[in-house]
């Protein structure tokens, strides 16, 4: 039992003997749940917040009498309600799902006369599924026609059931298609391009030292500035490719997005989109090996390398979730500037068929400023005898 015990202590030794060591593997992972939860929580909360409190526009088409009450009582939504006629509702369905408008309730012509005769008039709610401020506005839209039949029922003694009521949904089948892509594909192009850099990065540098032929390498009659420009290109080419595989999937993949999403109509994307894809994937592949090639810098092997490469994996294939809920202030270009979370908001914004080009723009100047310092920082630390010969 001696000797286990001597093993138990050589190998805690190798975590808790080196402070570094000590953060990687036992806080960092806490400490990134609670900052993923504390985000998505105060995200969800600020969205729910201000879905609730932002002013719904809602359409009445075929305005009956018996609903004037709306204009005449305080009923603590904020809401405003618009009247329309019947030869409008194509119109606006369409604005609907262009964000000008947030609801439509319809009402069958002559409501008030076929209630008073017993006829079972329709009420119907139409919103935009996709769009949580229209979600917002169609429950706002329920309750005002829940209030009605307590009106009705108070007022002339009609049984609330009179009329029956119905939910509908607005959708554009490509758009909607393009959403699902949206949510899901970020966190699938994130994780395969990171997975691809953190085996191909921390072997780069972090192996050479391993296997002791790092030494043998900078003894060569090459500057070091080009030798680490040499491994920024051959990780960056191989994890582009990877990039490029996963994009040549995206795009095999499209022709069968009508029976994966049940849509009518597959989701196609024109040169526009394709070309900012190209260059979005491009970057993130840039930047996932630019970064993990200075933590294989500063690694002593390859353990120790992807051990502290680990918690930017992580960052990178949750940020997707986070910046949906924590992120979502359309207004906001501070988006566009963080590093990862740029690259994932313009992806979800070209697949969602909403591109920006000062998004765009934005998030290109901001990464290549990211890539670039990281070059240096990579060059600064290959010229530092302490870092490249640490034991």
């Amino acid at each position: 039992m001696k000797n286990s015990f001597r093993v138990v202590k050589k190998e805690l030794d190798k975590i808790f003997k080196f402070p570094r060591m000590i953060f990687t593997s036992l806080i960092l992972p806490g400490l990134i749940l609670f900052l993923i939860y504390a985000f998505m929580g105060a995200g969800i909360n600020s969205l729910i917040d201000d879905t609730i409190e932002e002013e719904s526009k809602i359409y009445v088409v075929n305005f009956p009498d018996s609903l004037e009450f709306v204009f005449e009582v305080d009923l603590d939504m904020n809401f405003e309600i618009i009247k329309a006629e019947e030869g409008e509702l194509e119109e606006l369905k369409q604005k609907v799902l262009d964000g000008e408008i947030d609801a439509i309730m319809y009402y069958d012509k002559d409501f008030d006369d076929l209630v008073n005769t017993e006829t079972l008039p329709k009420v119907e709610v139409l919103y935009d599924s996709t769009s949580t401020t229209s979600g917002s506005a169609s429950n706002k839209a329920l309750t005002i026609i829940s209030i009605h039949q307590q009106v009705l029922y108070e007022k002339f003694g009609i049984n609330p059931q009179i009329f029956t009521l119905e939910s509908k949904t607005i959708e554009d089948e490509s758009q909607s298609g393009a959403l699902i892509l949206a949510m899901i594909l970020p966190t699938i192009i994130m994780t395969f391009i990171f997975a691809s850099a953190l085996g191909i990065g921390t072997d780069a540098i972090a192996g050479e030292k391993e296997r002791g032929t790092l030494a043998t390498l900078l003894m060569l009659p090459v500057k070091r500035s080009e030798i680490i420009v040499g491994k920024i290109i051959s990780t960056s080419t191989l994890t582009i490719l990877s990039a490029l595989s996963s994009f040549i999937g995206l795009l095999a993949s499209l022709p069968f997005s009508s029976s994966i999403f049940g849509l009518e109509g597959g989701v196609n994307y024109g040169v526009l989109e394709i070309v900012g894809l190209v260059v979005i994937l491009l970057l993130i592949a840039l930047f996932a090996s630019t970064v993990l090639l200075i933590i294989s810098t500063l690694a002593k092997n390859i353990k120790e390398a992807s051990t502290m490469a680990m918690p930017i994996y992580i960052i990178a294939i949750i940020s997707p979730f986070i910046s949906i809920f924590a992120l979502n202030d359309p207004s906001s270009k501070l988006v566009y500037v963080l590093p990862i979370f740029n690259t994932i908001s313009t992806l979800r914004e070209i697949l969602s068929f909403n591109f920006n080009l000062v998004n765009f723009i934005i998030t290109f100047g901001s990464s290549i400023a990211y890539i670039t310092l990281f070059i240096f920082i990579l060059i600064r630390l290959f010229k530092s005898e302490r870092v490249l010969y640490s034991k």
